[in-house]
C-alpha cells in the first residue's frame, strides 16, 4: 500500500549548531530531550507507551496481546538467518508492531510523512520524532527479548539540512560484525507498513526510499 506525500517536518536549527558534525550538506545532531528522554529500557510487550500527535504531544498506553507478540517472534524464528535477513525481519517487525499499536492508539490512519499538521486534517498523525521514539522503543523490545542476533540498538539520530532547515530523525541499529550503523526509519510509509533500513551514513546524506523518487509512494 503506497502513501501520498503530504509534508515534511521543518524546525528552526538550534543556536548551538557548532556542536553538530557537518557531513555533506547536512548536519548531524542529537535529537532533543523530548525524544531521548522517552526512550526506555523498561518497556515490555504488555506495558508500552506509544507516541503520536507531533513530538509525542499525545501518548497511548499499549499492551501487545500474546498472539501479537508471538507473531513478531515468528518473524525471527528461522535459525539459519544472516544479518541481511535479520534486517528484513526488523523492517517487518516494526511495521507489525506499528499496526498493533495503531489499532489501540487510534492511529491506524496515520499516513506516510513527517508532517506537523495532521490534526488540521482531522487525522491522528505521527511526525518523525514520534516515529523515531516508537521505532527505538520497538527495537528495544526486540533486543531485550533476544530476537536480535546480529544487531544492537543504539540511540536515535537526527539530520538537518542547512538549506530549508529541514530536520528528520530515525531509530538506529549497529550490525555487530561490521560495526556499521543503519537507520531504521518508519516514517516514510503509512501505518503498519515495513520500516526502511539503510546505512546511516547514506541516510544522513538525505536518503529517501527509491519508491518516493519514482513517485509511487511517499515519506
Amino acid at each position: 500500500m503506497g502513501a501520498t506525500k503530504i509534508g515534511t517536518m521543518t524546525r528552526p536549527l538550534p543556536a548551538m549548531a557548532l556542536a553538530m558534525a557537518l557531513t555533506g550538506c547536512s548536519l548531524i545532531l542529537a535529537p532533543p530531550p523530548s525524544v531521548t528522554d522517552r526512550i526506555s529500557d523498561g518497556f515490555t510487550p504488555d506495558k508500552f507507551v506509544y507516541c503520536f500527535g507531533n513530538d509525542c504531544a499525545r501518548q497511548a498506553n499499549i499492551a501487545f496481546q500474546p498472539d501479537d507478540w508471538q507473531a513478531v517472534r515468528a518473524l525471527f524464528a528461522d535459525p539459519d538467518t544472516d544479518f541481511k535477513q535479520e534486517q528484513q525481519n526488523i523492517r517487518a517487525a516494526i511495521g507489525l508492531l506499528e499496526q498493533f499499536a495503531g489499532a489501540q492508539a487510534g492511529t491506524s490512519e496515520d499516513r506516510g510523512g513527517t508532517m506537523e499538521f495532521g490534526y488540521d486534517l482531522g487525522l491522528p498523525q505521527l511526525d518523525c520524532y514520534d516515529e523515531a521514539i516508537n521505532a527505538s522503543n520497538f527495537l528495544g523490545l526486540l533486543e531485550r527479548d533476544g530476537l536480535l542476533r546480529y544487531h544492537r540498538v543504539e540511540a536515535p539520530v537526527q539530520r538537518a539540512f542547512i538549506a530549508g532547515d529541514i530536520i528528520h530523525a530515525t531509530g538506529v541499529v549497529r550490525e555487530i560484525a561490521s560495526r556499521q550503523r543503519y537507520a531504521v526509519d518508519s516514517s516514510y510509509f503509512d501505518n503498519g507498513e515495513d520500516a526502511s533500513i539503510v546505512l546511516l551514513d547514506t541516510w544522513l546524506e538525505g536518503w529517501d526510499p527509491p519508491e518516493l523518487n519514482a513517485g509511487t509512494a511517499s515519506n
